[in-house]
């Protein structure tokens, strides 16, 4: 049933004041539980902390290097008060999170922009989320240029359009409020690349749905 779904199951079987979200695909260090918390209770009003993923990549290819890198440009520079809540690294006050309503788990049935769109609503009601920079984990996913140019495309560009729609830019806060932007910009440069590839190497399934994408977007 999603990501979503499994998250909000989880959080109503915990009898804690806190709850900390982690993916399944990273790791975290010894000291990153008790980061997270310190980093919450350092301020009363604030009602959740979010890491960011680590510059290091554990795969040695191209498509995983540009990723991972990309995402923690990104995050890093949003560093402070955001809109957004991570479930890859994340804590939030559980009477917070229910107040919010929890994950949409009937919107998103796949893993989407689920824990963005739960962030707004936090904000929505008042609620603080810092993004701390000093906290990450490593992600360990694997990636290909195909598989990049289909995650930017189904899983955030087109679920962060219909979902969110004009929630994105109506912020007062400008972070992490620009993510279809950025993702439509990501596709573009990735669609580029995949057309020259294929050129160049012969691949002739990486050049035409490329110029595909790129006929839609430009």
């Amino acid at each position: 049933r999603g990501p979503a779904y499994a998250r909000n199951r989880g959080a109503a079987f915990a009898r804690s004041s806190l709850l900390v979200f982690l993916d399944a695909d990273v790791s975290m260090a010894p000291t990153t539980l008790e980061m997270l918390v310190r980093s919450l209770e350092s301020d009363r009003h604030r009602v959740a902390t979010v890491g960011l993923y680590a510059a290091y990549a554990e795969k040695p290819t191209l498509a995983t290097r540009y990723r991972t890198t990309m995402d923690n440009v990104k995050q890093s520079a949003c560093a402070g008060e955001v809109q957004s809540f991570f479930s890859a690294c994340g804590i939030i006050r559980s009477n917070a999170f229910w107040q919010a309503g929890g994950f949409d788990e009937w919107q998103f049935r796949a893993p989407e922009v689920e824990d963005i769109e739960l962030g707004h609503r936090v904000v929505d009601r008042g609620g603080r989320i810092v993004l701390d920079g000093a906290i990450a984990v490593q992600h360990h996913k694997s990636w290909t240029l195909s598989s990049l140019l289909w995650d930017e495309i189904t899983r955030r560009t087109i679920p962060g359009a219909r979902s969110l729609g004009s929630r994105w830019h109506a912020r007062s806060v400008p972070r992490l409020v620009d993510a279809p932007r950025q993702s439509v910009m990501a596709v573009t440069v990735l669609a580029s690349i995949a057309v020259i590839a294929g050129a160049m190497f012969g691949h002739v399934s990486w050049t035409v749905p490329a110029l595909l994408v790129l006929g839609l977007l430009l």
